[in-house]
């Protein structure tokens, strides 16, 4: 929208707060979390007061602006930080306010505090790279929580694309079957696409991945999903159900 302004000559209009994603699920090992900052409207978007809340556990949750900003926006978005010293096993919920000129939004904010360690899951878990206008996996990484976690997809094609991992245990080659391991980035329920451009690199994509959840096809929208008649990929790659 900023562009076809740009090229009427138009007036930039108000600045407009907008944050991605509005919630965040940080399970119950990672610490921190980024939430991108955009003005989807006009001028320049000044990100002010940050307000913190928790429904139960104390002050475990906190928040704070990073990045420089550009040309549109003051900052780039706000870190979350969560402290689970001193808190009971269980599941805890917070909320994080961003106040602007642009308007107020709202970030939720969940996690959750283990009764112990258990020893990490002798599990696959494929992290695919789908293509969001077709559906189609471009690519995948595969990777095992005894070994770690951490997933790269290299060389794919410009475009926009949707994360998912999980893990392929009755072995048909689709991941997030019931009872499987399933997750899609940034967090369940709000899957949104990765715009990859020429040679550029995209870094620090984290997100949780749980047992026993059905992928729910609007989770990602309908172009989440490939048909049921789509070709078998070359390499092996697995696939996320069909429609």
């Amino acid at each position: 929208y900023r562009c076809v302004q740009a090229a009427q000559g138009a007036p930039g209009g108000a600045p407009v707060l907008a944050l991605s994603p509005t919630a965040v699920s940080l399970g119950s090992s990672l610490s921190t979390a980024d939430v991108i900052a955009t003005n989807v409207g006009g001028g320049l978007l000044t990100l002010g007061a940050l307000s913190v809340t928790t429904d139960s556990g104390g002050p475990w949750l906190s928040a704070a602006l990073f990045g420089g900003g550009d040309a549109s926006r003051s900052a780039t978005g706000v870190r979350v930080t969560v402290n689970r010293t001193g808190l009971a096993a269980g599941s805890y919920a917070g909320r994080v306010q961003m106040l602007s000129d642009g308007g107020t939004v709202q970030v939720q904010v969940l996690m959750s505090v283990s009764a112990g360690t258990p020893a990490p899951e002798d599990v696959d878990l494929y992290v695919l790279a789908v293509d969001r206008s077709t559906g189609v996996t471009v690519a995948q990484d595969i990777v095992n929580p005894t070994s770690g976690l951490a997933f790269s997809i290299a060389s794919l094609p410009p475009g926009d694309y949707v994360l998912y991992a999980g893990s392929d245990l009755d072995g048909d080659d689709f991941i997030c079957d019931d009872g499987e391991y399933c997750g899609t980035w940034p967090v369940e329920g709000e899957a949104l696409p990765v715009t990859v451009t020429s040679g550029g690199t995209v870094s620090g994509l984290i997100f949780t991945v749980t047992f026993g959840v059905q992928l729910n096809a609007a989770s990602a929208g309908p172009a989440s999903l490939a048909p049921c008649d789509t070709p078998a990929h070359a390499g092996a790659l697995k696939r996320v159900g069909c429609r």
